[in-house]
């Protein structure tokens, strides 16, 4: 017998097709139980799966560009960014992404990478007439989406915010 609501996932119930769900009542749990056993799914949860993958982009974004920063300096200035401010760029990507991975400071860092992305998009991809780079802008501006998002929720109950009382749980 399977029981959804709202608070269920459409992609937790593709991955778990059999599965029983009951909402426990507890506004962060959702209850899952397969043929495997019992599974707790949280926003939590869900909080940290956004966290590493939204901040693996920009660290490995940044890690990318170690390899030729002036190159990187180069292609910042045909979007009118001076080239010397490359390597901040580049450790700004770096340690932004590392940030938002531990959960350290989520929401003024996730406000901080959401603006990257919005201005990013509209200075280096913003072309009508190429439908390949609006593409990107809109690739940027769903990742701001993304950013907004957690700058809203905060890092959620595995973070360093948590841990140091910085943060509410969503």
């Amino acid at each position: 017998m399977r029981r959804s609501s709202w608070q269920v996932s459409f992609i937790a119930q593709l991955l778990w097709p059999d599965a029983e769900w009951r909402c426990l009542g507890v506004k962060s749990y959702v209850s899952v139980i397969t043929d495997k056993g019992y599974i707790i799914m949280t926003n939590t949860t869900f909080l940290l799966a956004a966290r590493i993958l939204l901040g693996l982009l920009f660290v490995v974004a940044g890690l990318g560009k170690l390899g030729d920063v002036a190159g990187f300096g180069g292609f910042m200035a045909t979007g009118g960014i001076p080239a010397i401010l490359a390597w901040p760029v580049v450790l700004f990507e770096i340690i932004a992404g590392l940030a938002l991975i531990a959960g350290f400071q989520t929401r003024i860092t996730a406000l901080a990478l959401a603006g990257f992305c919005v201005l990013s998009g509209l200075l280096y991809h913003f072309d009508p007439a190429d439908q390949m780079q609006m593409t990107q802008v809109l690739k940027n501006l769903g990742l701001a989406g993304g950013y907004l998002a957690l700058w809203v929720t905060g890092a959620g109950a595995w973070s360093l915010d948590a841990k140091l009382g910085r943060t509410a749980t969503a």
